[in-house]
């Protein structure tokens, strides 16, 4: 009964497979379509994907390197935001199942020019830089939903650190963890104590952007997986802080009237929209570094769920082993640690992750402390 009503919830996304007027497929369809994948191994929900990535492909540039980001802002000519990292994945899945070898390469070249272009030299991040389709040079740096153009928008940040490690799983490429950990640096050594960040790093209005926070305990717990002992720990000990904060007041929602799990998240704040509220993003990366904390506990190495949609696959980086070094790199490789992961995972937006969620999470009951 309960698959029945997931597949039909999930089943109203299916027309955004042909959308390409945007670029936030893998957001839409990897945390519903790709979980359903993983949780049934239906061929339909693959079919879906596939046309998706092909969808999300044709807004690449192959002049400037990037995907494009969307088409109604009249101010600029060929948009990168860094939220779009997150939606790389849609095409690096895609291209190792039965997708176009060439959309791997474009994720990889629209994560290179992101690390280029978006991440600063202190680790920090712009949320947009526009380009010269022509020419491919840089027109502006800037923000849009965040507090000013040098600022750092907290949330942007978190899908910079999720994004490149994410990259770093399927293509073991060492400049996707350097990136990984340059960001991931930045946004620990500018936290409060409580683990929360403002909406801004560096905006005078103080409101606490919980969905930031989930997003980025949930990025470095499989972070933690690809790095040498002292930094992997001290990720995976940021990553439980995290949690240790949002699983109790103010940020837990036990107790509220909110339909959500998260509260005092920001989604936009120079527009004044979803203000101090839950956001179901938000609650989605929880509920994943949940699982993904639940994973390591259960796993003799210490795994994570990688973020995979489809067990038993390798994330597309098979025979990839990077070498320790001294700046702390684990010599387990993306593969090792994907493919320990499997065990784990967190369906998506739909009802088929709150499935997952409430058998995850019903051992805690009303409470979901991660810590002793």
């Amino acid at each position: 009964m309960w698959l029945v009503r997931a597949d039909a919830f999930t089943r109203i996304l299916e027309g955004q497979r042909y959308n390409r007027q945007s670029h936030d497929l893998g957001f839409k369809l990897m945390t519903s379509y790709g979980r359903a994948y993983r949780l049934t191994g239906d061929p339909y929900y693959r079919d879906v994907l596939l046309v998706a990535a092909e969808s999300l492909a044709s807004r690449f540039s192959p002049v400037v390197g990037v995907i494009k980001c969307c088409d109604w802002n009249p101010d600029w000519q060929f948009p990168l935001v860094i939220d779009t990292m997150m939606n790389l994945e849609l095409l690096l899945w895609a291209s190792d199942n039965g997708g176009q070898p060439e959309w791997r390469s474009i994720a990889v070249s629209h994560a290179l020019k992101t690390f280029n272009d978006a991440v600063r030299n202190n680790g920090s991040t712009y949320h947009v830089v526009d380009y010269d389709p022509s020419s491919g040079e840089v027109r502006f740096k800037g923000t849009f939903q965040g507090y000013a153009d040098e600022s750092t928008w907290s949330r942007g940040q978190a899908w910079a650190i999720y994004g490149f490690t994410m990259v770093y799983r399927f293509t073991g490429d060492a400049r996707m963890l350097d990136a990984a950990r340059q960001t991931a640096d930045y946004y620990l050594s500018s936290l409060p104590a409580d683990m929360v960040p403002n909406w801004d790093f560096d905006a005078p209005s103080q409101q606490k952007d919980s969905s930031a926070a989930a997003a980025v305990a949930s990025a470095l717990f499989e972070l933690s997986r690809f790095m040498g002992p002292a930094n992997g720990g001290r990720y995976r000990d940021a990553a439980l802080q995290m949690l240790d904060s949002l699983s109790a007041g103010p940020y837990f929602a036990e107790g509220s009237s909110s339909p959500g799990l998260l509260l005092h998240a920001v989604g936009h704040h120079p527009a004044g929209q979803e203000l101090d509220t839950t956001l179901i993003y938000g609650d989605y990366y929880f509920q994943e570094a949940v699982m993904r904390y639940h994973s390591m506990l259960g796993s003799p190495s210490g795994g994570t769920d990688g973020g995979s949609p489809a067990g038993g696959t390798d994330g597309g980086v098979s025979g990839v082993s990077p070498a320790a070094g001294p700046d702390g790199t684990s010599s387990l490789s993306p593969q090792q640690a994907h493919s320990g992961c499997q065990q784990g995972g967190l369906a998506g937006f739909t009802l088929l992750g709150l499935l997952a969620v409430a058998s995850a999470l019903r051992p805690t009951r009303r409470r979901v402390r991660v810590r002793p």
